[in-house]
């Protein structure tokens, strides 16, 4: 049974080039990296040094990194507003710079395009032109919606022009098991 060895603690320059690797791999927030230098410096005050340094020369910045991820999350996974915020704040980024990147990415986006091309990509049980009449797979469907971060409203109306009976679904259940 092999014993991981801790790694070494660092001085204020090594803990400086430990961050840009770590920031040459990936980016991260501000609060993400404090968190992974805490492990390693040998002293806390070289941590701030460290990350004012970091924004100095721009490897590090918070609403670049918050933009980009919001892009990705709309355009390269297709979630709805709810759940690109809340993967930002779950990244540790400040909450005006998560909400002012959300803004900036849905604005001028149709929700009800977003969920429609979700739904093409993501919901191979609504297939393109064709009615479902299966309730649970329709409640299904609204329940993934939902948690990809779209309003219940678009997401209740995207499901009921895929439905048999549209008049059947006026209410969905949100907290059934799928």
């Amino acid at each position: 049974m092999r014993i991981p060895r801790k790694a070494p603690k660092l001085e204020a320059a090594d803990l400086y080039e430990y961050a840009v690797r770590l920031l040459s791999v990936r980016t991260y927030s501000t609060e993400n990296l404090r968190t992974k230098l805490r492990n390693r410096a040998l002293r806390p005050e070289d941590i701030e040094a460290a990350i004012q340094r970091l924004e100095e020369v721009d490897y590090l910045n918070d609403a670049r990194y918050a933009e980009g991820l919001a892009r990705y999350k709309v355009e390269g996974a297709g979630f709805g507003r709810t759940r690109v915020l809340s993967d930002l704040r779950s990244q540790r980024l400040p909450t005006k710079i998560a909400e002012k990147a959300v803004e900036e990415i849905f604005a001028g986006k149709n929700e009800a395009d977003l969920i429609d091309a979700y739904i093409e990509r993501r919901l191979p049980m609504l297939k393109p032109g064709v009615k479902v009449e299966d309730q649970k797979v329709l409640a299904r469907a609204y329940r993934r919606l939902l948690r990809a971060g779209f309003a219940s409203g678009p997401a209740l109306s995207a499901i009921k022009r895929r439905a048999v009976e549209p008049e059947l679904l006026e209410d969905m259940p949100e907290d059934e098991s799928e």
